[in-house]
């Protein structure tokens, strides 16, 4: 009964040495960097948003998509550890129940006003403006402006040309990323870019 325990004991052992060396082995020898030259979509399309960051992340999004909001909080973790490193630019696209209202609202918001539309579910933009630390006449204002109209439906626009068909969906530097995408996912995307 004894020699049955240390064998167990021993197995168990054994089983935990070889997992240890096994991931020893992924810090030893760290998987190549991505080959994302092939992925990336036509470059002059992007060539206006270029920031100085060496990864653009541009985002296509509707603030009432539920996948939305689960890419919102992983983008807020990118930007939190890679700083400087990622620029993060967003446009929004309508899904098919989306209201431009939503998007005009956004772009004449600041972070914590977005950060409630993602989390208000379809409630009234304007709803959030006072807990945002803007005035609802402020924001009015903004969204019936013509060049806030514009810079919307050129992001609608721009998301179209590029192919995109559904949300959220993201290009980092190009290469195209379908759906709410884990931060694991990103971090791998973003760090071979940066080697």
């Amino acid at each position: 009964m004894n020699s049955d325990k240390l064998a167990m004991a021993g197995a168990g052992f054994l089983l935990v040495a070889v997992l240890g060396l096994v991931s020893s082995l992924d810090f030893l020898f760290p998987a190549p960097p991505l080959d994302l030259a092939s992925l990336r979509v036509n470059a002059t399309l992007l060539e206006s948003l270029a920031s100085d960051a060496p990864v653009t992340l541009l985002v296509f999004t509707d603030y009432g998509c539920g996948p939305c909001k689960s890419l919102y909080s992983v983008l807020e973790r990118i930007k939190g550890g890679y700083g400087e490193n990622v620029a993060i630019i967003t446009k929004f696209m309508p899904s098919k129940d989306g209201k431009l209202e939503t998007g005009l609202a956004a772009e004449c918001g600041n972070d914590a006003f977005r950060m409630y539309l993602y989390l208000g579910q379809g409630k009234d933009p304007l709803a959030y403006a006072e807990m945002a630390g803007l005035g609802n006449e402020t924001v009015l204002d903004c969204m019936r402006n013509t060049s806030t109209q514009d810079k919307v439906l050129e992001g609608i626009e721009l998301g179209t040309k590029l192919g995109v068909t559904g949300l959220p969906t993201l290009f980092m530097n190009g290469v195209a990323v379908e759906g709410a995408a884990s931060y694991s996912e990103l971090k791998l995307l973003i760090d071979s870019e940066l080697q």
